[in-house]
């Protein structure tokens, strides 16, 4: 069973060759590979004794947690990672309609009951799954089966990484965080995890811990850059993901951290990791939708599934190599631009309003840190123009409201115009670390929502 991952064979090799150096570093102090693969076998111990086949963890941003969604995977345990940021009442919820035996976390190096129930689980498949939620956009969220060798796919392995640190801005139990853990482990780096998820925090681990690497969304790393730079900055690439990075983003980290090199990737937990962006602009080339990989259908991209795609939805085989990806794009001048969801689509009066467009032009005014923008219903025109903005703390709120509208009614047609305007100082994101579009606290997954 544990010939066919990656992961552990990665493990028990560094721990091996390199017992006493640092493998993950958190809010609570340093785990050695040896340290880290000690906690892993006795976690795995106890989960085998549970006798448990399918299991809800509970994943808090530590070396606990990290150390947890491996023993799973060395007991032969098919796991559902939840992070702990969505609280063990939401995470109770997931198991019966996905069909797990129980939930549990790990914390002192034990593991920690939460809930239990009687499950039928699923036929066993050839490797231990690792469970990851979608989005839920096209209604209830469906359950996307992973494992380990999937998830490392997209790896690329160096010897010039070892020993380099990377620091993990997305929840560890999202495809995304699952990736970074992949390529530290595999390339023996380091895995930095700050005490959590605001600007401050990010700050202090860049700084005392010497990271190198960031890999996080891009609202993530606007907190963090409106928060301060670092002394002593070692930085080298940041990778962005999550939502659309546009050329004024991208332009504004170039000034602010000349050097580091930045690089946007389009992944989902469906499709697996499908491209990456190196060239310092937004978007991407046009020669890549080449109907072989990529292609375009009635404006919305479509992907052939990658190697890390995932195997299925639980209890349903894949019955096709594309997958639909509701993001709405154009090609302009050679570049495919991303438009947004198709979801997130505002029907003024039979106008289509694409948020990102909007977006763009209000993240020029002087004292926006960033915005996101919405439909709110209208009985007239069947949806308004919404703008939530975030501005610079201490800026005149009426005064950037106002240069807001001038900006977008002297470059937007009418109907773009947002008509509603909501203005905060501090920012409010959801677990995943994307900026929110309304008052609601709304999470990855609709089941999740508060």
């Amino acid at each position: 069973m544990n010939a066919n991952n990656p992961i552990l064979t990665a493990l028990g090799r560094a721990s091996g060759e390199r017992p006493d150096a640092m493998a993950v570093v958190d809010g609570e102090g340093i785990r050695t590979w040896h340290g880290l693969a000690r906690e892993v076998d006795a976690l795995a111990e106890q989960l085998a004794r549970l006798g448990a086949g399918r299991v809800v963890l509970l994943v808090d941003q530590c070396a606990a947690a990290l150390a947890l969604l491996l023993a799973a995977a060395r007991a032969g345990v098919d796991a559902l990672p939840v992070p702990a940021l969505y609280g063990e009442t939401a995470a109770r919820q997931l198991l019966e309609p996905h069909g797990f035996q129980r939930l549990l976390a790990a914390r002192r190096g034990r593991l920690v009951e939460l809930a239990t129930r009687a499950a039928v689980a699923d036929p066993p498949g050839a490797e231990p799954a690792v469970c990851l939620l979608t989005s839920g956009s096209a209604g209830v969220p469906k359950c996307a089966r992973h494992t380990w060798r999937t998830l490392a796919a997209a790896v690329r392995h160096r010897p010039r990484y070892a020993g380099r640190r990377w620091l993990v801005g997305y929840p560890l139990a999202h495809f995304a965080g699952l990736q970074v853990l992949c390529q530290c482990l595999l390339n023996r780096g380091v895995l930095i995890l700050p005490r959590d998820f605001g600007p401050e925090a990010a700050l202090e681990a860049l700084e005392r811990h010497g990271a190198e690497y960031l890999n996080a969304t891009p609202t993530y790393l606007r907190r963090i850059l409106l928060a301060g730079t670092p002394a002593g900055l070692r930085l080298r690439h940041i990778t962005l993901g999550g939502e659309i990075v546009d050329q004024q983003f991208l332009d504004a980290v170039a000034a602010r951290l000349p050097g580091v090199r930045v690089t946007h990737t389009y992944a989902s937990t469906e499709a697996g990791a499908v491209l990456s962006v190196r060239d310092h602009r937004a978007g991407f080339d046009a020669a890549l939708v080449d109907g072989e990989r990529l292609k375009v259908a009635d404006g919305e991209l479509v992907v052939r599934r990658s190697e890390g795609a995932m195997l299925g939805y639980a209890g349903q085989p894949l019955t096709d190599s594309w997958v639909a990806t509701g993001d709405l794009v154009e090609i302009l001048d050679g570049r495919v631009v991303f438009l947004g969801r198709r979801d997130e689509v505002i029907n003024v009066g039979g106008a289509k309003v694409y948020p990102g467009r909007v977006e763009a032009v209000i993240r020029e005014v002087d004292g926006v840190v960033d915005a996101r923008v919405t439909g709110h219903r209208s009985s007239i025109v069947g949806q308004l123009v919404k703008a939530l903005v975030w501005i610079e703390e201490g800026c005149d709120r009426k005064a950037v409201q106002e240069a807001v509208r001038r900006r977008c009614t002297d470059q937007l047609a009418d109907y773009m115009v947002p008509r509603l305007f909501e203005l905060t100082e501090g920012p409010r994101v959801t677990p995943s670390q994307k900026i929110l579009c309304s008052q609601k606290i709304l999470c990855s997954q609709k089941i999740l929502c508060s």
